[in-house]
């Protein structure tokens, strides 16, 4: 008989396809703020179903943190594990990696993986503080739950996915990608993380000594995926909004116009008090996209104008040319990069109507048009160079 998912999770599920139908993430629960309960026992990864250890054959215990749990071992920020914030959101767990000892979880995916299409498996790695004997031996395994092992024991599989031999991971303090790309044969319904290598072939900073680390966010994405944030919004002056989509476990970062990183997360919650844009970057082993949302803050003049759309662009897209429609008469336009550099100044002095500039010579991305009226008002738009 096939085993239902619970209705919390159809739900989720049902929300990660409407809210962005350009990508999905495979993975159910992949940063496990689902959670039955806050635990008060250890080796309690599966309250965050569907992750648990190896249905054939157990693969140890490892334990979830979370910040609501009423004990100290498994709380968040500080655990057992040591002291750590989690990526995102409220929970992370711990696996015990070597030596000897071997824990693995283990989840059904969302569905299926189709077969010859390509993925990108992200996740993300933190050395516990308390057991922080740096090692190479972690990677994540695919296939049809038939993985097995005895309790603590080494689980015998290739992982399509892992760190690269000889890279001890020993960073503490911050959060590490592991990533790499797979090619599906349709045969793929289980995610499996953990230790495959023997003590023999594991690297570590000391050899014998307890090696433990923390994971958090778990994504399987098709590779050619193309990340979608917001459309431009307008708020009033003092307010807090929240932009992107709440899909978690996404290997996703927010960034200022000057490239300096406000949020490694689906969604950021900011507060300008100027007219601001943001960047969204999605990188899946090395296929990246971008998008921006203009926050507009309102102070009367500038609203009307937004709202009026004084100014337009077209073709976007655009290639070789792009016009700019100034309805208003507009002293002057700038066109700026995703760094706030200034790559075009078009001649639009005392000027409306449309205006055509050359934009071949540029490189291919994302730019924003900023034009400025005989009143002193700013309007703006972007457009993407193809």
């Amino acid at each position: 008989m096939k085993k239902l998912l619970p209705l919390f999770l159809i739900c989720l599920l049902l929300e990660i396809e409407n809210v962005n139908a350009q990508f999905k993430n495979y993975v159910v629960n992949p940063s496990f703020e689902f959670i039955d309960s806050c635990s008060y026992y250890a080796n309690n990864i599966s309250v965050a179903k569907p992750w648990d250890t190896l249905k054939k054959g157990g693969g140890g215990g490892p334990d979830l943190f979370n910040r609501c749990s009423k004990w100290s071992l498994l709380n968040v920020p500080q655990n057992a594990g040591g002291y750590q914030l989690p990526r995102t959101g409220n929970s992370y767990f711990e696996l015990a990696l070597y030596p000897s000892v071997r824990e693995y979880v283990q989840a059904r995916l969302f569905d299926t993986l189709p077969n010859s299409k390509n993925f990108c498996i992200t996740f993300y790695v933190n050395l516990c503080n308390n057991y922080s004997n740096a090692t190479d031996g972690i990677g994540l395994y695919l296939d049809n739950g038939s993985l097995s092992t005895c309790s603590y024991c080494l689980a015998s599989a290739f992982p399509q996915i892992s760190n690269q031999q000889g890279n001890l991971l020993n960073d503490t303090l911050n959060w590490i990608k592991i990533q790499g790309n797979f090619n599906a044969t349709g045969n793929e319904t289980y995610i499996n993380i953990g230790n495959f290598i023997s003590d023999n072939f594991t690297n570590a900073s000391v050899q014998g000594m307890h090696s433990a680390y923390n994971i958090d966010d778990v994504s399987v994405i098709e590779s050619n995926s193309k990340i979608k944030a917001d459309d431009d919004t307008i708020i009033n002056k003092g307010d807090t909004i929240t932009l992107g989509k709440s899909i978690e476990g996404m290997p996703v970062d927010w960034y200022d116009l000057h490239g300096n990183l406000l949020a490694a997360s689906s969604t950021i919650k900011v507060s300008p008090t100027t007219t601001t844009s943001y960047v969204v970057k999605m990188d899946l082993c090395g296929n990246v996209s971008y998008d921006t949302v203009k926050v507009s803050v309102s102070t009367g003049v500038e609203l009307l104008a937004f709202e009026n759309g004084q100014l337009e662009v077209y073709p976007n897209p655009a290639s070789q040319s792009l016009v700019i429609s100034c309805k208003s008469v507009v002293n002057t336009i700038e066109v700026t990069n995703l760094l706030g550099q200034v790559c075009i100044i078009p001649p639009c002095k005392g000027g409306k109507g449309d205006l055509s500039i050359e934009i071949s010579t540029l490189s291919n991305g994302i730019y924003f048009i900023k034009a400025t009226d005989e009143k002193g008002n700013v309007m703006n738009a972007k457009f993407v160079k193809e």
